[in-house]
């Protein structure tokens, strides 16, 4: 069995470094349970490291990120219709949208903050 241990010190020093380098802002990618890392303990690294955003692909993780405390802004990009979308831009969460159906549910919202996904044929399911 194989084992990956993250130091979360190490986390955020390279993260300070790669951003001071990068000379712009930084969205920290933690879908996926930061990818099999520890979502929380990566989210709360990355933020203190000085993360300008956060990112996760499911709503619920972004939840989970608003539930444990942490305050960095926040982009949920894969959201069907259907989502808690009013929970979500309660927490302050912002939210990807990709389809019109998405659009109309969220703009029925106040104060929805959203970011839109646009599909530029660069995706992998593409057929040549």
């Amino acid at each position: 069995m194989r084992r990956v241990e993250i130091d979360l010190a190490a986390l955020k020093e390279n993260f300070k470094y790669l951003k001071n380098k990068a000379g712009v802002k930084v969205l920290a990618v933690v879908k996926a349970d930061a990818y099999g890392h520890g979502l929380i303990p990566c989210a709360k690294a990355a933020s203190e490291a000085g993360a300008d955003y956060l990112g996760t692909a499911l709503l619920e993780e972004a939840i989970a990120i608003r539930e444990a405390g942490i305050k960095t802004p926040l982009l949920a990009w894969l959201t069907p219709p259907g989502a808690d979308f009013a929970r979500a831009v309660s927490l302050n969460i912002e939210i990807g949208v990709s389809s019109l159906a998405v659009f109309d549910e969220i703009n029925a919202l106040p104060n929805a903050r959203v970011h839109l996904k646009v599909d530029s044929g660069m995706g992998r399911d593409r057929k040549s």
